[in-house]
């Protein structure tokens, strides 16, 4: 993501999907060529990791630009609920062509999918897109978003610091440690859900999980940026980090008798 946050500021976040496309496809059609665990490895986790991670960067970053600081909590949480919210469909689609068509064939199709539909089909449909076109460029130099005098009020200057003096932050150290610590915990749950509510509670059908917690997750993204423009960012990571240390508690017991069963 930090290539991919260079690049962008070089040369639009345009290109930067395009790669994350490229990377994405090709990534899941080497995973469906190779037998190894080092080949599924180099493939899936660091190819379409990648991909992943220009995607996310290519997104957020120019979408707030377009609007006030006071609604760049909103902005942010519509942007990112798209990665949320994949799962829905995403987990169903794949539990079906994994049934029909088997592991390899299956990682062969998506990225095919992913070359074609997020790299052909924006190139082709980008001038007519409109408002979502103009979500994938960044405004000129020049460009101020309209704001009320409210505000204007409520927001004011942060110290505008370089990336270089960033890193001598210990603030930097500890959001960045926050936020591994708060992603990884979900990151962990989201890939063993299916697992978990199998071997734990005994429901077959996992991806059905999945979904409901991809809409959650979508959601939450919303909700929080909503919440984090209206009582501040500090506060809302505070709700936020807590509520999931509780949930997964509870996850952690659930078992036919209660929670889930």
């Amino acid at each position: 993501m930090v290539p991919a946050g260079r690049l962008q500021d070089k040369f639009g976040p345009r290109v930067v999907a395009a790669i994350g496309g490229v990377l994405v496809g090709i990534g899941f059609i080497f995973s469906s060529m190779t037998t190894t665990p080092l080949g599924f490895i180099i493939g899936f986790g660091v190819l379409a990791g990648a991909g992943i991670g220009f995607g996310y960067a290519s997104a957020t970053p120019p979408a707030i630009k377009w609007f006030p600081p006071a609604k760049t909590g909103l902005i942010a949480g519509i942007v990112v609920s798209g990665f949320g919210l994949a799962s829905v469909y995403a987990a169903p689609l794949t539990k079906w062509l994994m049934g029909n068509y088997g592991l390899q064939r299956t990682m062969f199709i998506l990225g095919i999918g992913f070359l074609f539909i997020i790299t052909g089909v924006k190139t082709i449909l980008t001038p007519l897109w409109f408002g979502f076109s103009q979500m994938l460029q960044t405004p000129g130099e020049n460009y101020v978003p309209r704001t009320t005098k409210a505000q204007k009020a409520a927001a004011h200057d942060k110290d505008n610091l370089a990336p270089s003096e960033m890193l001598r932050t210990p603030q930097f150290y500890m959001l960045w440690l926050m936020y591994a610590c708060g992603a990884g915990a979900g990151l962990m749950i989201i890939s063993k859900l299916a697992a978990i509510a199998d071997k734990q509670v005994g429901i077959s059908l996992g991806f059905v999980l999945v979904a409901v917690l991809a809409l959650g997750n979508g959601g939450g993204r919303i909700l929080a940026g909503m919440l984090s423009d209206k009582i501040g960012r500090k506060a809302t990571m505070f709700i936020c980090f807590v509520s999931q240390a509780i949930f997964i508690f509870l996850i952690s017991k659930a078992t036919m008798e209660n929670t889930l069963g």
